[in-house]
């Protein structure tokens, strides 16, 4: 507590003394004007300037994003406070996605991510996949905290809105090709032309090949790492002024490998029960090599096939625009790989083998109508359907024979209607009040390891799997804008997420269903504008308080004997839990030739209460000190900047950002033996870049980059880790500095 509100001291004292000077940080989405330039985003599914909008989001136009030298949904974090993107390597593009202390981790598709991902309007189901790559993107939004009005489903921690580019109409195109760490090479090509007056085409596609950062142990060779293809078409159809529709199609293939797991288990573990000292044999290892070592003879592969259909359609239609949003996702994903991160026990026998197929389709549709009146109020209303299937075929080898099976699919059905009207009280301040209602059903079927539905299963739940939940999420804001330059505001929101199922549950008694979250968001700000615009400060503050918080815990199955090495992964309803914190956000132009951004988060969660089995006692106890709260760093600071000068006929941009994160937990349960297993230690990362761009007239441009990610650590490092058992414990690992040479060519 006493943290928290040294942090916000120490914030406002930050905020106020850059109001006063000439602040510190990045932005690319000015020119080189040194003037700040509108940014504009549509995080109330209407077009809107940033400085106007009175929600906590951070906007990334394409400038920016060319800046970033991003390749992935996860490099975005370090731009936004209190913000945490962590890939899930047991899932192919799989994002761990934490806002504001709300994550969830886990790949199960039975449980839902707490952070929405939406492409082009169209939100995903799973985590899996929504690791986003950066190819052909106009804008990333990041909107934190409860987005239950609008946007409703599975957003409330937040909302990630990426909009890709348009077809232009205009031949044209671009080509980028890339060479870095690890035998990494990427290229990626994008063409727009035109087929008539009325129809626009662009075609894009990209690959990315390259090497593990790890060597493995037995046969000291590289490991096979990312390889992945995809392609994209999207056609835009604009036969009238008031009407236009737009369809894309979407493939990818990935067949990527990821470096292996390391084992963290110590003495009394299972595993090291067979292997004499797992955390020696691995984690010790890996420390020693510098995060360098893979252990198993067997590839880790989380590969991925899939086809996606977008189609939005806009009519005008005078003081209203309809506009209608269908999506089609078909997905197969396969996990095989051995899972404990130990040696093998013999040449190409691991300890845990684990296979898991899975094939998914979601389908959604929604409509939302846009008011554009003259007068004091406007307004958006909507519809929204979605239905979503999931398979998993899932399996294990222990020590080389066949151990345990899985069979689980589920369908869901989601309905909602929203509604949020704006309304000028005088032409300074607004009141805009909202709600959304919203309805989900969830079917689930188990085959294996157990039977449900199953109407002979004494637990009623396994007699028949099949639950619907309801919720009304209201939202009230009220903001004055105190001068041009100049707005406050304070709101209140609500936040849903379902209840369901424990899909991954070997006993009829533990699939649940746990219970839908909700969450009541306070939250005041100021958006400003300083220095004849040469300055950018926005303030937010915010308190949120959680009633049956999901968390995710695995434990032993009771039922399957004594000695049994299966594990539950259950969803919990955690209780109750508070979470406040503070978020500045700068961006500067000192000249015109330095360009500074930066954002700082500071944050204090806690559980007020915590009621569970105690694995001990088997007791209902208030578990508090038995548990984390994970992926919440007290504080996460960025700050960085680019120069520009002339030379040779273009221009050099010199780039650079310091991101400083404090250390935080990523396993719910706290390490049994108090050996810290459970916490990732505080680090900083420095990015540095150097680019040469020229203008070579007539639209086309030509650049050349050299750039460099976590340039102060030659060494990787551990970036996550789990308990999947009593005491058995693994971590993923990550490389340190990678460079990467990038040459960038627009017609």
């Amino acid at each position: 507590m006493n943290c928290f509100y040294k942090f916000l001291s120490t914030g406002i004292a930050l905020s106020v003394l850059a109001g006063l000077t000439v602040p510190l940080t990045v932005s690319a989405q000015g020119g080189a004007s040194g003037m700040l330039e509108e940014v504009i985003t549509t995080a109330r599914k209407r077009d809107e300037s940033l400085q106007d909008t009175p929600l906590a989001v951070s906007a990334f136009d394409e400038s920016f994003i060319d800046a970033s030298f991003a390749t992935k949904l996860e490099d975005f974090d370090k731009y936004a406070p209190n913000v945490n993107f962590e890939r899930n390597q047991y899932g192919s593009s799989a994002m761990i996605g934490g806002i504001r202390g709300v994550t969830l981790q886990d790949i199960e598709k039975s449980f839902e991510p707490a952070v929405g991902v939406s492409v082009d309007g169209v939100f995903l189901s799973s985590n899996t996949g929504s690791m986003i790559d950066i190819i052909d993107i106009a804008s990333v939004e990041i909107l934190r905290g409860p987005q239950g009005t609008l946007f409703g489903r599975n957003t409330i921690g937040g909302t990630v809105n990426i909009q890709r580019t348009r077809p232009t109409g205009e031949l044209g195109g671009r080509v980028i090709a890339s060479y870095g760490s690890y035998d990494r090479t990427d290229v990626s090509a994008l063409v727009n032309f035109a087929v008539s007056d009325t129809l626009a085409v662009k075609l894009v596609g990209f690959t990315k090949q390259g090497n593990a950062h790890t060597e493995n142990i037995d046969t000291g060779k590289d490991d096979e790492g990312i390889d992945k293809t995809a392609f994209s078409i999207s056609a835009l159809f604009n036969p009238t002024d008031d009407f236009e529709a737009q369809l894309t199609y979407d493939y990818m293939d990935d067949e990527s490998t990821y470096a292996s797991s390391v084992n963290l288990t110590e003495s009394n573990g299972l595993i090291c029960f067979l292997l004499a000292s797992c955390a020696e044999t691995s984690y010790g290892i890996s420390e020693a090599n510098g995060y360098e070592t893979s252990y198993s003879s067997k590839p880790f592969m989380a590969t991925l096939e899939s086809d996606s259909i977008n189609l939005t359609m806009s009519w005008n239609l005078g003081n209203y625009t309809l506009k209608s949003v269908t999506g089609y996702i078909d997905v197969n994903d396969v996990l095989d790989a051995e899972v404990t991160g130990a040696q093998d026990l013999a040449p190409t026998v691991g300890v845990i083998e684990y296979t898991r197929y899975t094939e998914s389709d979601q389908t959604s549709q929604e409509f939302n109508l846009n008011s554009n009146f003259d007068g004091p109020f406007n307004f958006v209303a909507g519809a929204y359907y979605m239905d979503s299937y999931y398979r998993i075929d899932g399996s294990a080898l222990f020590a080389g024979g066949a151990c345990c099976f899985g069979i689980t699919s589920q369908d869901t059905e989601a309905y909602g209607v929203y509604a949020e009207g704006i309304y000028e009280i005088t032409e300074a301040t607004r009141l805009t009040i909202g709600g959304r209602y919203s309805f989900e059903e969830k079917s689930l079927v188990k085959e294996k390891p157990i039977t449900c539905p199953d109407p002979s299963t004494a637990p009623a739940p396994c007699a028949d799997p099949k639950e619907d939940w309801n919720e009304f999420t209201p939202r009230i804001i009220i903001d004055h804008q105190f001068s041009e330059d100049l707005m406050a505001y304070a709101s209140y929101s609500t936040g849903f997420r379902s209840g369901g199922w424990d899909g991954r549950s070997a006993e009829p008694d533990a699939i649940g269903p746990y219970d839908p979250e909700t969450v009541d968001s306070i939250e005041i700000g100021f958006r400003s504008e300083l220095l004849n615009n040469t300055v950018r400060l926005n303030v937010t503050a915010f308190h949120a308080t959680y009633e049956d918080k999901h968390e995710t815990v695995l434990r032993n199955c009771a039922s399957c004997g004594e000695n049994s090495s299966v594990t539950n992964t259950q969803n919990e309803n955690a209780g109750e839990a508070t979470i406040k914190g503070l978020e500045i956000e700068l961006e500067a132009y000192p000249s015109d030739a330095l360009h500074i951004r930066a954002a700082a988060g500071f944050i204090d969660a806690e559980y007020d209460r915590f009621a569970g089995v105690n694995a001990t006692t088997g007791e209902i106890e208030d578990l508090r000190p038995l548990r984390n709260f994970t992926y919440t760093p007290e504080y996460t600071i960025g700050v960085g900047a680019d120069y520009r000068w002339d030379m040779a006929q273009g221009e050099m941009i010199l780039s650079g950002y310091v991101k400083a994160t404090d250390e935080f937990t990523t396993n719910v349960v706290v390490d049994s033996l108090a050996m810290g297993r459970d916490t990732i230690d505080s680090y900083t990362t420095v990015d540095l870049a150097l680019t040469y761009l020229r203008d070579l007239g007539d639209g086309k441009s030509f650049s050349l980059s050299l750039s460099g990610d976590d340039i102060g650590h030659s060494d990787g490092r551990i970036f996550r880790t789990l308990e999947a058992g009593t005491n058995y414990y693994f971590g993923d690992q990550e490389p340190g500095r990678t460079w990467k040479l990038q040459m960038d060519y627009r017609f």
